[in-house]
Protein backbone atom coordinates (compact mmCIF):
# COMPACT_ATOMS: atom_id res chain seq x y z
CA UNK A 1 0.00 0.00 0.00
CA UNK A 2 2.94 2.44 0.86
CA UNK A 3 4.42 2.06 -2.83
CA UNK A 4 1.25 2.81 -4.26
CA UNK A 5 0.53 5.91 -2.49
CA UNK A 6 4.05 7.21 -2.91
CA UNK A 7 3.47 6.64 -6.82
CA UNK A 8 0.17 8.39 -6.65
CA UNK A 9 1.59 11.33 -4.49
CA UNK A 10 4.25 12.16 -7.06
CA UNK A 11 3.08 10.97 -10.26
CA UNK A 12 -0.89 12.50 -9.90
CA UNK A 13 -0.41 14.99 -6.84
CA UNK A 14 2.90 16.75 -8.02
CA UNK A 15 4.60 16.32 -4.29
CA UNK A 16 8.17 15.45 -3.35
CA UNK A 17 7.90 12.43 -1.09
CA UNK A 18 9.61 9.24 0.03
CA UNK A 19 9.26 6.51 2.58
CA UNK A 20 11.64 6.86 5.59
CA UNK A 21 12.15 5.17 9.34
CA UNK A 22 13.22 7.54 11.63
CA UNK A 23 13.14 4.93 14.23
CA UNK A 24 15.44 2.62 12.61
CA UNK A 25 17.62 5.65 10.62
CA UNK A 26 16.28 4.52 7.28
CA UNK A 27 16.71 7.29 4.24
CA UNK A 28 17.01 10.04 7.18
CA UNK A 29 20.01 10.91 5.16
CA UNK A 30 17.98 11.58 2.42
CA UNK A 31 15.48 13.24 4.10
CA UNK A 32 18.09 16.14 5.31
CA UNK A 33 19.33 16.20 2.20
CA UNK A 34 16.17 16.92 -0.03
CA UNK A 35 14.96 19.51 2.83
CA UNK A 36 18.41 21.23 2.50
CA UNK A 37 18.28 21.42 -1.51
CA UNK A 38 14.52 22.27 -2.40
CA UNK A 39 13.61 24.36 1.29
CA UNK A 40 14.71 27.91 1.07
CA UNK A 41 15.43 29.72 4.40
CA UNK A 42 13.31 31.86 4.88
CA UNK A 43 15.41 33.49 8.00
CA UNK A 44 18.71 33.51 7.54
CA UNK A 45 19.02 33.34 11.14
CA UNK A 46 16.84 30.68 11.64
CA UNK A 47 17.24 28.34 8.70
CA UNK A 48 14.73 25.92 7.10
CA UNK A 49 11.21 26.11 8.78
CA UNK A 50 9.08 22.88 7.79
CA UNK A 51 5.97 21.53 9.00
CA UNK A 52 4.96 17.63 9.82
CA UNK A 53 1.73 16.63 10.07
CA UNK A 54 0.35 13.35 10.24
CA UNK A 55 -2.30 10.50 12.29
CA UNK A 56 -1.59 10.00 15.57
CA UNK A 57 1.07 7.27 16.80
CA UNK A 58 2.52 8.01 12.94
CA UNK A 59 5.98 8.60 14.57
CA UNK A 60 6.07 12.70 13.93
CA UNK A 61 7.73 13.48 17.32
CA UNK A 62 10.62 10.21 16.34
CA UNK A 63 11.26 12.47 12.86
CA UNK A 64 11.65 15.90 15.04
CA UNK A 65 14.09 13.76 17.26
CA UNK A 66 16.09 12.56 14.59
CA UNK A 67 16.84 15.21 12.61
CA UNK A 68 18.17 17.12 15.71
CA UNK A 69 20.23 14.24 16.62
CA UNK A 70 21.27 13.86 12.98
CA UNK A 71 21.79 17.33 11.93
CA UNK A 72 25.09 18.79 13.69
CA UNK A 73 24.35 22.19 13.46
CA UNK A 74 21.07 22.12 15.62
CA UNK A 75 21.65 23.37 18.62
CA UNK A 76 19.34 21.13 21.39
CA UNK A 77 18.89 20.48 24.85
CA UNK A 78 16.85 17.67 26.12
CA UNK A 79 14.25 19.64 27.07
CA UNK A 80 13.68 21.59 23.25
CA UNK A 81 13.12 17.75 22.19
CA UNK A 82 9.33 16.79 20.33
CA UNK A 83 7.33 14.96 23.40
CA UNK A 84 6.90 11.11 22.49
CA UNK A 85 3.38 9.47 24.13
CA UNK A 86 0.16 8.35 23.55
CA UNK A 87 -1.61 11.93 25.39
CA UNK A 88 -2.34 14.44 22.86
Amino acid sequence: MTQKYLKYTREVEKYDCFEMSAKKHIHVDKFISHIKHKVNPRFSTIGNWMMIGGNPNVGKSTIINTLRVKEDNIEHNRKSGARVGAVP
